[in-house]
This record gives C-alpha cells, structure tokens and sequence, in this order.
C-alpha cells in the first residue's frame, strides 16, 4: 500500500464556502482521491484551517505548518508521497508577507521532508509542491473581508511561479491547482464541492504520474 499525506489548510479540511461546516469526506478531494485510487493507496489528510506555510499567526495560534510537518510526517512515516498546498493564510493582511517570502518557507517545508526517514527503503518521500487556488477578486466583500483584501489576491497570484521554482530548485514535482479549481463566489476563499471534485482528478492524475 502507498501512502499519500495532503498537508494543507481548510480547502483540504473542507471548510464549506455557505455554511463554514466541514464538507464530508467522501465529497472532499482528499476523500475523492482516496476512491479513485483504490485500496492500493492510503490518502491521509492532514488539513487545518487557518494553516499557514511558516508563520505564526497571533490571531489564530498553532497554524504554522513548519513547526508541525514533523510531527506529521512522523506519525504517517513511511510516506511515498508529501502533498503540500499551502500559501494563502500567509497572505492575510495582518502578516505583511510577501510572495517571495511565502516561497522561502515553501522551501523550508521541502528541505524538512526531504529526509530519508520519512520515506521507505532509505528514500525520502516524493514531494508534490502545490500552489493554491486563487482569492477571488471580491474577497474585501465577503466574510472574510477583514484578513484578506485585494493585496492578497495579488500576492495569490504571484505564488504559482514561484512554488515552480521552488519545486524545480529542490528536485520536486509542481502542481497549480488554479488550474484546476476556483473558489466559490459565495466566499471568494474556499471551493464548493464541484471544485473539490474537479481538484481530486487533477490530484488523481498527477499521483498516478509521480508513483504509479
């Protein structure tokens, strides 16, 4: 059996754009993924809402994702393959990042998993590197108007050439997932199920490319 570990934020835990409950797993790409790839795979979701790729956020304590990936990796060791989609809580507007400074903890992440003991037979796990999907350009109206304005949804932007970069640099796979998925208008954040349908075949395609 292959284990795939999804370390995101809330677009993996399933927050639901109407109600902010958690969509249920078999309509979330985690659990999506885990049906089309079968019983040959074990797909361990590893969401967080609020999660960001490094930083700490003093609104919502315990989100940094570098300070848990070990932890993580750790319980769902060996893993044949790390899926990071992380990048836009760093972008809310009461942490003052950057997309360049958002991909350097891109490669933080990168470099803490490339270890050969989170991996089998010696080898660290695959690591598919995963831009997010874009902030809709009517964040400011939405419930969430107060964290994220339109300088995130520019920031959002600027990640998926940067992510490549980092993936290239490091020896990693590249995914953007704004290619495959939108969120939805209701909240201009997060997707509703037909976008965690369409992102769980553009995962399938992908994993069955990376590890067979």
């Amino acid at each position: 059996m292959k284990t795939i570990v999804c370390f995101g934020d809330s677009n993996t835990w399933g927050y639901h754009p109407g109600s902010g409950q958690r969509i249920p797993y078999h309509m979330r790409w985690t659990g999506m993924l885990q049906g089309l790839l079968g019983d040959d795979y074990l797909v361990c979701e590893e969401g967080m809402n609020a999660r960001t790729t490094g930083f700490d956020d003093p609104a919502e304590p315990g989100r940094n994702g570098l300070s848990y990936l070990e932890a993580c990796l750790l319980t769902k060791m060996p893993a044949d393959l790390l899926i990071i989609m992380l990048g836009t809580n760093d972008t809310k507007i009461h942490l003052g990042q950057t997309a360049f400074s958002i991909s350097k903890c891109i490669g933080q992440l990168i470099a803490k998993a490339q270890n050969p003991m989170y991996g089998s037979d010696g080898r660290p796990p695959e690591i598919l590197v995963v831009s997010p999907i874009k902030i809709g350009d009517r964040i400011g109206e939405s419930c969430f108007g107060d964290c994220f304005d339109e300088r995130s949804v520019r920031i959002a932007k600027e990640l998926a050439p940067r992510y490549r970069e980092m993936a290239e640099l490091y020896g990693c796979h590249y995914m953007d997932a704004a290619q495959a998925a939108e969120p939805s208008p209701i909240d201009q954040l997060h997707m509703d199920e037909a976008g965690h349908a369409m992102l769980a075949h553009a995962f399938y395609k992908r994993v069955k490319e990376i590890i067979g």
